[in-house]
């Protein structure tokens, strides 16, 4: 009878095992996916002048944004869009060419989609040849379930 019990239970110590791992793993993906998402860093930065026009507009975010629902929209302050080609994605870096031939401001506005359906959209401007960004950055963060 007691080999009957050293039976039993070996065979619920891995069940609970298993259930307490099962739980932790859940916990821990509901940590992740609910840890706010920021932009860590943009090149070029906002309010930044250059003195040449960038080949691109880099967003570095703090978690990896869906490919297929990131946008980033580069604009003269004239209203004329400089982005050349589609995003690309890479890790947790949004690229976006763009193709600028003339000094002045360009804003930036992006909106990404994040696991968990976090949200994250805004805007900021950078200056080409001397001329200083006129607009103050925003950006906002929205969670939707």
């Amino acid at each position: 009878m007691t080999s009957l019990l050293s039976a039993g239970r070996v065979r619920f110590v891995p069940a609970g095992l298993v259930t307490v791992l099962a739980l932790s793993v859940g916990v821990l993906a509901l940590t992740v996916t609910t840890r706010p998402v920021r932009l860590d860093a943009a090149a070029p930065a906002e309010r930044q002048t250059l003195d040449a026009p960038p080949g691109a507009v880099t967003l570095s975010f703090s978690a990896r944004p869906d490919p297929d629902r990131t946008h980033v929209t580069v604009v003269a302050v004239a209203g004329d869009e400089v982005t050349s080609e589609p995003a690309s994605v890479s890790g947790s870096t949004v690229t976006q060419p763009v193709s600028i031939l003339d000094r002045g401001t360009y804003r930036v506005g992006y909106h990404a989609t994040f696991a968990g359906s976090r949200e994250l959209s805004g805007q900021f401007t950078f200056a080409v040849g001397g001329t200083g960004p006129t607009r103050s950055p925003s950006a906002s963060l929205s969670s939707t379930a």
